[in-house]
Parts: structure tokens; C-alpha cells; sequence
């Protein structure tokens, strides 16, 4: 499956591997009117050939890879019109397990919400249902719609460690990250700092446990990471000294000896997470396609700055997403800056000269229909990304109506969560 498949769909695949038996057990081909169970099925089938041509267009070069979240959007597009009409038996856990995963496929959250707590219900002190764990379902899709108090609530009190199913913590550790980060998206700061404390604590005992395959490990290792270097940024931010001593301390002794390149993660990681709540600093050095657009400029709108090459091919999953963004928000207040270099070189060509890669640039942003402010530095100059950490492509950054830098992500994927971050920061008032 794709690098960049979305959160959702993994897990709805991972679980479905187990209980798909059980749900198609319970509604033959030949059943009158269709049950959540059926529809899921008829739906994960056409996803399986959606994704099974994808693959093949990728090999003949018809496709690449990151285009994968884009084809997505069928299957969300078909899930919602399948809820419609659907028959769900009473009291049918494995139904509702069912129309939960629909719900989630189509991005209809609330629905999903009110399926996992009828299974909740149903089922009171069980971990798993049906081979769902219920509580860290119920817990994500809470985060994706944006109810964070009560993820953060559930996910404390239903924190049980020492369960001897692994797969539990394994996948609530993914759960305190992406709830951490979510909080502190949302500036609620002090929450994210404990939410991240605790989660960490959790990949420690992870971490120690010999039973863990090593792919997995390293998962751990790295959302560990990425934990404490939020937790640190957090209690420097807030001024809690003696938080931030002891995280401090604790990454002294953290064992990097081993394993170099965490340490290099984790560096960059904290570098970034210490961005986050600062004034943006203006571009320097730069040459301009279109009119020069210092960010001193753009005050009081939300402004994204995407550092891209024309070399790096995933930097180009996120061109469709910035348009419909574009179209969407520009009288919103919305404005986008694309940041690169002269390198030499394009998607297409090698030891280009000066003229050459001109050439090759107003081709680039016509072929990809990049219409807003472009602007470049020379070959050498790293002063920007070094600036705003942008040690990898693509990375984003955004800056809200106040001048302050919200967010910043190095990759690709999750599209339409980055859409609702935006949709939040315009929200806000401007200064």
C-alpha cells in the first residue's frame, strides 16, 4: 500500500484484517436490503482495485506514488453516498463496527463518533470488540473532529498500560502524539505539554518491552521523539524551568550512542517544535517572480510558505491541495509563498545554466499552474531554510493573522487535515 496512505485508512485496514470475517459473517450475499457490513465490504473491494491500478499506473510511470491521497477521494466520495438508506440491526455490535468505519471513509465524524459509543455501551469494560479496540477508535476520530477535551479525558482515564495486549498501547502512543499535537495546534498548551509528558512515559515502557518487533520499535522510538521534543518546547515556551530541566536531562542520558540518526531526528524535531509560537522572520536574499512580497506585507492574513525544488517530485503532491486552497480562501485572507533555490538542475534536465534554468522554472510553474509569488535564493544561500528548519522538501509553514508561526511539517499527505488547520487560523480575528 502507498507510503502516504492517510491515518484513517490505515487503521480501518488493520483492524478490518481481523473482524472483516466476523462482519461478512453476518450478512450473505443474498441478504435483503444492505447492512453497514455488506456496504463496507463492496467498498474496501473497490478500494482494493482503485489502489491495485494506482500501483500499476506507478510501475509504468503513468502515476507516482503521492498521487495516492488525491485518488482517495472517490472512495470518501462513494462511503457518503453508501450511508444513505443503510439497515442497522439493533444491538449488532459488528454493524456498528461496520458503519463507523464507513463514517470514518467518508469523513463524517460525528456519525462515527455516535457508532463507537452505542458499541461502548453495548459492550461496557471490554478492550476490544468484535477485534476493535473501541476506545482508541472512538479517541482518533474525537481528534479528527476537532473535540480534543474529550479525547484528551478518554484517553487518560482508559490509559492502562500494563495490558498484555501490545497492539493497545502500540496504537495509543499514536493516539498521544497526534492528540498532543492537535492541542498544541490548538494553543491549548498546558494540556499538550501533559498529554505529551504521558506519552512519552509510555513509549519508555514500550520501548523496554522485548516482545516488540523491531519495525515497530523504531515507530516508537521516533513518536517518543517527536513527544519530547513538543514536551520541551512547550515548558520552555510557558516558562516551567523545572519541566524543561527534566526533559532536558532526560535527553542527555537518552541513549543515541546506538542510533546516531535519532539523534539527528530529534535535534531538527526540537529546532522545529521551538519555532512554533515565534514571529516569522522575512525572507532574505531573495529574487521575486511576480512583485516582491515581504511577509511584513501580509499582516493580518494566514500566510503558508512552502519550501520546494523543482527536482524533488513529492514537493508536487501538495500543488492541487494549494490551489483549491487558493480558491477556496483568497478573499479570506489566505496567501501562499513558494520558497526555493537556483540549483543548477529541474525535474527534467541537469547542469543547467543561469538562462537554462530560468527557462526551466517559467515552464515548471506553468505546467503546474503555480500562479502565486515564487521566491528564490541563490544556489548557496541557505539562510531562509536554516531559518525555518526547512532542512528537507517539502516543508510547510504557516503564519497566522498575527505574524506568528503556528505550524511547521516536513512531507507529504494528510491534505485535508492541513485544510481544517487553515480553516481555524482564518477563523481568528485579525490584530
Amino acid at each position: 500500500m502507498p507510503d502516504n496512505l492517510s491515518g484513517t485508512t490505515r487503521r480501518i485496514a488493520g483492524w478490518l484484517t481481523a473482524v472483516l470475517v466476523t462482519l461478512l459473517a453476518v450478512s450473505p450475499a443474498n441478504a435483503q436490503g444492505k447492512r453497514p457490513s455488506q456496504v463496507l465490504r463492496e467498498l474496501l473491494s473497490r478500494q482494493e482495485r482503485l489502489q491495485e491500478r494506482f500501483e500499476q499506473q506507478v510501475r509504468r510511470g503513468e502515476a507516482q506514488p503521492y498521487e495516492w491521497e488525491a485518488r482517495q477521494q472517490e472512495i470518501i466520495r462513494e462511503a457518503g453516498q453508501a450511508l444513505t438508506g443503510l439497515a442497522i440491526p439493533e444491538g449488532k455490535s459488528s454493524e456498528l463496527l461496520a458503519l463507523a468505519a464507513i463514517c470514518e471513509l467518508a469523513e463524517r465524524y460525528p456519525e462515527a463518533i455516535n457508532a463507537y459509543r452505542e458499541v461502548r455501551r453495548l459492550n461496557p469494560g471490554e478492550a476490544r470488540v468484535e477485534g476493535v479496540d473501541v476506545d482508541s477508535s472512538l479517541i482518533s476520530v474525537l481528534i479528527e473532529n476537532d473535540q480534543l477535551q474529550e479525547a484528551s479525558q478518554l484517553i487518560e482515564r482508559d490509559f492502562l498500560p500494563a495490558r498484555r495486549d501490545l497492539l493497545i498501547p502500540i496504537a495509543r502512543l499514536e493516539l498521544f502524539k497526534l492528540l498532543a499535537f492537535a492541542l498544541r495546534d490548538r494553543q491549548m498548551l498546558e494540556l499538550s505539554a501533559q498529554r505529551a509528558w504521558t506519552g512519552f512515559n509510555l513509549a519508555e515502557q514500550l520501548l523496554r518491552n522485548r516482545r516488540i518487533d523491531e519495525s515497530i520499535r523504531e515507530t516508537v522510538q521516533r513518536n517518543q521523539l517527536l513527544l519530547a521534543a513538543l514536551h520541551l518546547s512547550i515548558a520552555e515556551r510557558l516558562n516551567r524551568q523545572a519541566e524543561a530541566r527534566r526533559m532536558r536531562q532526560i535527553m542527555e542520558r537518552y541513549n543515541f550512542a546506538d542510533n546516531p540518526p535519532a539523534k539527528i531526528f530529534y535535534d531538527e524535531e526540537l529546532k522545529r517544535a521551538r519555532l512554533v509560537g515565534r514571529y516569522a522572520a522575512d525572507l532574505i536574499g531573495v529574487e521575486w517572480i511576480g512583485p516582491p512580497q515581504p511577509l511584513t506585507s501580509w499582516t493580518g492574513r494566514v500566510v503558508i510558505l512552502d519550501f520546494w525544488a523543482m527536482w524533488c517530485q513529492p514537493c508536487q503532491a501538495a500543488f492541487a491541495p494549494w490551489r483549491n486552497l487558493l480558491t477556496r480562501h483568497a478573499e479570506h485572507g489566505l496567501r501562499l509563498i513558494g520558497v526555493t533555490r537556483w540549483y543548477g538542475r529541474s525535474d527534467r534536465a541537469e547542469d543547467l545554466n543561469p538562462e537554462e534554468e530560468r527557462k526551466e522554472l517559467r515552464d515548471y510553474l506553468a505546467r503546474h499552474r503555480l500562479t502565486y509569488p515564487i521566491a528564490i535564493t541563490k544556489m548557496d544561500d541557505i539562510a531562509n531554510e536554516e531559518k525555518y528548519e526547512a532542512s528537507g522538501f517539502p516543508t510547510v509553514v504557516v503564519i497566522d493573522r498575527k505574524g506568528i508561526i503556528r505550524y511547521i511539517r516536513r512531507g507529504i499527505g494528510d491534505y485535508r487535515r492541513f485544510e481544517r488547520l487553515v480553516d481555524r487560523l482564518l477563523a481568528e480575528r485579525a490584530p
